[in-house]
């Protein structure tokens, strides 16, 4: 079996003033159901900064322990409450590329995220037109670009199947990068590797509506 774990990432979409119950919920979903499931590794619930969502992102030993997951009937029961508080977006992945920093190489661990900071960006692409050539872009020249930024600790960037608990999401590439802190977010695309970074972007997906950007600051359960 591969030690690459299954990534699962949610995105919740609430309602200004229903975070912190979101997050009460979630946190005690994970508590009394998730720690206790099989093939569980971690999660992670990130808040947005405007109070409008939470990101979960876990990682499972494999795709199967998703499905369990998915199907226990203490899970199940916590669907509709969670539904009450917030729209769901579902993507599930494996990692194809990991960067880090040449001094948190030895960080690398089975089971945990290398380098993995105290702050994230993740980038969502949808489905390009043409797929082989926004990749060949993307791992030959954004991802060599994005590497160079000053303050980036770890660069995740997931493929492999994407699915959602009703339907297929419009989700082709993944992309995660882990910062210290959402100020050396800011600092590192104020920079002009940054600036190059983000001009690139505009080139292999001109199109804003099909990116989705959220940064934010995290913690492990």
């Amino acid at each position: 079996m591969s030690n690459e774990p299954t990534t699962l990432i949610n995105l919740l979409r609430c309602e200004p003033g229903k975070q912190e119950a979101l997050i009460t919920l979630l946190q005690e979903n994970i508590e009394t159901v998730i720690r206790t499931l099989s093939g569980w590794r971690m999660t992670r619930l990130i808040a947005a900064e405007d109070g409008t969502g939470v990101v979960i992102q876990s990682e499972w030993e494999t795709p199967a322990a998703v499905a369990a997951m998915r199907e226990d009937p203490r899970m199940r029961a916590y669907f509709p409450r969670i539904a009450a508080l917030a729209s769901l977006e579902t993507i599930m992945g494996s990692a194809v590329a990991t960067a880090t920093h040449e001094h948190h190489a030895k960080s690398l661990s089975h089971g945990s995220l290398p380098g993995a900071g105290a702050a994230q960006m993740v980038v969502i692409y949808r489905t390009p037109k043409d797929p082989e050539a926004f990749d060949r872009h993307y791992f030959d020249i954004h991802v060599p670009l994005a590497k160079k930024l000053p303050g980036l600790r770890s660069y995740h960037v997931n493929h492999g199947p994407i699915a959602a608990p009703i339907g297929a999401p419009d989700v082709y590439r993944i992309g995660t990068l882990h910062f210290d802190d959402l100020a050396a977010i800011k600092t590192a695309f104020a920079s002009p590797e940054g600036q190059a970074a983000a001009a690139d972007r505009r080139i292999y997906a001109p199109d804003d509506s099909g990116v989705q950007m959220y940064l934010f600051e995290s913690w492990a359960l």
